[in-house]
């Protein structure tokens, strides 16, 4: 499976002041906080420092599918997933995250 760059694309970036680029170069909501009771549960987690890279497995389902069709705007389409089942994996490089999962 091709992973896919969240990363805020060049033309929106140009945009943003440098320093609200630089604080959200990834700005569509995708971040996993996994605190101290669940870091037990993933020994891989125990191993990372801030800037490690770790690739995650997970398992989810679609709760729902959202359609918005306002007077003169384009339609809209939001799809709400909740993990299930989830883990981690410790890479020594994005490179070599992305390189696992690449077709």
């Amino acid at each position: 499976m091709k992973l896919v760059s969240l990363k805020m694309s060049k033309n929106k970036a140009k945009n943003q002041d440098s320093i609200a680029y630089e604080e959200s170069q990834y700005p569509y909501g995708f971040r996993l906080d996994v605190n101290s009771d669940l870091i037990d549960k993933f020994p891989n987690l125990k191993k990372v420092k801030a800037g490690s890279k770790v690739t995650i497995h997970a398992v989810a389902n679609v709760d729902s599918v959202h359609i918005t069709d306002e007077d003169g705007q384009p339609k809209k389409k939001s799809v709400n997933i909740q993990i299930q089942k989830i883990n981690f994996s410790h890479s020594n490089s994005a490179k070599e995250a992305f390189d696992e999962y690449a077709e």
